[in-house]
């Protein structure tokens, strides 16, 4: 048998890489965590879906595992863009003031206090994400970035909700994850049950036996003319017990013949011990 040197044996273990997988119910503790997160921090500043665009936050296995293990990959309306940050900031003070492009100050300049304010809730929503995900915010790669194949054991969760107007989308990844769910419970294991003595397991089984005479010998002209009212004569003698025999023709007991309450009756006696 081929055996790997040590010393390859040791590099190959060490490119192996955790397998991670999350039930239903640790997708939805991250959902419910995140929903409270981003529920929270619209209500700290004052913001709210507008009718008919509320996206219902969700949470899905990723179908890819991410470019950066630690950072959480974030994107607008489903598409890469270089200029992010500023993309959300704009999408961000609408929210919070509306349209403000008209809006000068008595030197003609725009105000100064709408991106402040907008700087400042920007600045709390990425702090608390990065805090609860433990990890920092990263823009999602661009279409130039290379393609990587979908790895269902990264861990990775594709969250998507709505997010001043637009449909934001997070990439988890398997690390930051595992910190957030609880460990899947172990299944209970039954606790072993006594054994149930033999006797006590078959005591209500029931089993044929007969109480047997000895045989008769007859020939095929005697059993021809056999007819009611004949008498046959047996060999086996009045002061003779009876054979009782199990299923498998063994004997058991012996029994001797008797009556009790107008029926027949057995009395039973042990076999007599072999000379």
């Amino acid at each position: 048998m081929n055996t790997l040197p040590a010393t390859t044996a040791f590099v190959e273990a060490s490119r192996a890489r955790p397998l991670r997988a999350w039930s239903q119910a640790q997708q939805d503790e991250v959902r419910d965590l995140l929903h409270q997160l981003l529920r929270g921090w619209q209500a700290a500043w004052s913001l709210a879906d507008a009718p008919g665009d509320a996206l219902p936050l969700t949470v899905q296995v990723a179908t890819r595992p991410p470019a950066d293990e630690q950072a959480v990959q974030w994107r607008l309306d489903g598409r890469p863009n270089a200029d992010l940050t500023q993309t959300a900031l704009r999408a961000l003070q609408s929210d919070l003031f509306g349209d403000t492009a008209h809006l000068t100050t008595v030197s003609g300049a725009q105000p100064v206090i709408a991106p402040e304010i907008t700087q400042m809730a920007w600045n709390d929503w990425q702090q608390r994400i990065e805090s609860a995900l433990g990890a920092p915010l990263s823009a999602w790669p661009t279409d130039s970035a290379p393609a990587q194949a979908a790895d269902s054991w990264s861990g990775a969760l594709s969250v998507q909700f709505s997010w001043c107007g637009a449909r934001c989308e997070l990439m988890i990844p398997g690390p930051a994850v595992q910190k957030l769910v609880r460990p899947a419970a172990p299944r209970p294991v039954a606790a072993p049950q006594a054994l149930t003595p033999l006797t006590h397991a078959l005591h209500k089984q029931r089993l044929n036996v007969q109480a047997r005479l000895c045989d008769v010998t007859l020939t095929l002209g005697e059993l021809e003319h056999l007819s009611p009212g004949d008498v046959l004569l047996l060999a086996h003698r009045l002061d003779a017990p009876l054979q009782v025999l199990g299923p498998d023709e063994e004997a058991l007991c012996t029994a001797w013949l008797g009556q009790q309450s107008g029926r027949i009756a057995l009395e039973l006696s042990p076999l007599a011990a072999s000379a």
